[in-house]
């Protein structure tokens, strides 16, 4: 079959089975997520909920995510990424069928603890195999960011339409159709007695019952990369996604309704900024062989923020369309490189805490912003938070570039690792 090193991998030795497990790994459990967007507001409306407790059906789906995304990361170092990934994928599609077999809120809340864990591992998943099997390199991390956009454009509409064919069986049936993509992708990925491609070494450990439980030690381990200034910085700069991300699901989408923009014509804005984060997502690999990857990285988060934040200053629908595909374009750009350059610095045997950690800080950020744009808006008002947004990332932003400035070292080490 396949022969495949565990580090140091160029490009030609990385067999397609494994990068199309890997990517598929990525697109099914990202996409998951943004059709659950879209199926479970419209079933928790179904049952009739308060204010308070639909939020709190929207919010749960991040709170397991918070509290075990070290421990998965931990585990996948410990017992190798493919089991984990076979379990979680198991997982979500059993929750998918139990959605509608239990229309009751307090069953919602709770399938949505474990929906969302299941998701997100399946993301995290495939970034620790762009460390274990394809050496943390940026062009893998690059296509993986690409492909995904697929799944992103694709999947909610088909969950729309699935919800308004046969309800919320048909469409939580579509999701755990979808999530027998993620299982046969994990499957795919190697297993210690494959004669060809080469399982990681923790694949070769027995699972015992202890492996399987949180640990101090994983935690205490993974927080000390944060001791590491680059992975402090690439941990700082990527959880600025996510507060351009809370810009546009809350900010953005008001903004638009208030100008009188139809719901499908807003549906069209995310799909522009899916086709740009998708293309863009490609050229990663090549632009780091011009410039630094942490500067790249810097410059694409800033930007993305930047254009979001313009919004009020767009006066027609044709800017507004050109802002997201630029936006989304640099958020292509910076993502692969959120990953590989965690990975290089956490070393082999700690890419899965590395991608923990950074699963972790991006949760708290998505919690966390939505709520401080809320109060944001309270204070200063709606078109004025746009701009505060982006004087407070700019102020940020800019004290980063000087930390780096006078860290030449630091920038060295994130050009050699970005090849």
């Amino acid at each position: 079959m396949f022969a495949l090193p565990r580090v140091a991998l160029s490009q030609s030795e990385v067999p397609w089975r494994l990068q199309t497990a890997v990517y598929g790994l990525g697109l099914f459990s990202t996409s998951i997520y943004h059709m659950s967007n879209v199926v479970v507001p419209l079933y928790a409306v179904m049952l009739d909920p308060s204010p308070v407790t639909l939020g709190l059906v929207l919010s749960a789906r991040h709170f397991l995510p918070l509290a075990l995304s070290i421990h998965a990361g931990a585990l996948m170092d410990r017992i190798g990424a493919r089991r984990v990934m076979i379990a979680v994928t198991l997982l979500g599609i059993a929750v998918q069928l139990l959605y509608p077999a239990m229309p009751w809120l307090w069953a919602l809340i709770g399938l949505q603890l474990f929906a969302g864990f299941s998701d997100l591992m399946g993301w995290l998943g495939a970034q620790t195999m762009i460390g274990q099997y394809m050496g943390a390199r940026t062009s893998y991390a690059g296509r993986l960011s690409s492909i995904i956009r697929v799944g992103h454009f694709f999947g909610p509409p088909m969950a729309g339409a699935a919800w308004d064919a046969a309800g919320p069986w048909g469409a939580f049936g579509m999701i755990a159709l979808w999530g027998v993509g993620s299982l046969g992708c994990a499957l795919m990925l190697p297993k210690p007695d494959d004669d060809g491609i080469a399982a990681v070494a923790a694949e070769h450990r027995r699972v015992r019952v202890g492996d399987l439980l949180p640990n101090a030690d994983d935690y205490l381990a993974t927080f000390r990369l944060l001791a590491l200034p680059a992975a402090a910085v690439v941990v700082l700069l990527g959880s600025m996604l996510h507060v351009g991300n809370a810009v546009q699901g809350a900010f953005y989408v008001v903004w638009l309704k208030h100008l009188g923009i139809a719901g499908t014509a807003i549906g069209t804005l995310i799909s522009v900024g899916a086709v740009g984060a998708a293309l863009f997502s490609l050229l990663t690999s090549r632009l780091v062989r011009y410039m630094p990857g942490v500067w790249v990285l810097l410059l694409t988060m800033w930007t993305a923020i930047l254009f979001i934040c313009a919004t009020p200053l767009l006066g027609s629908y044709a800017f507004l369309a050109a802002a997201m595909f630029a936006r989304s374009g640099a958020i292509g750009l910076g993502q692969p490189l959120t990953i590989t350059l965690m990975l290089r610095d956490a070393g082999t045997a700690s890419q899965g805490k590395a991608v923990g950690l950074r699963g972790t800080v991006n949760r708290i950020a998505s919690i966390a912003a939505p709520l401080g744009m809320g109060a944001l808006v309270e204070v200063v008002g709606l078109e004025r938070s746009f701009y505060a947004v982006a004087a407070l990332v700019s102020i940020l932003m800019a004290g980063i570039g000087l930390y780096l400035l006078r860290r030449p070292d630091l920038v060295r080490a994130t050009e050699e690792s970005c090849g």
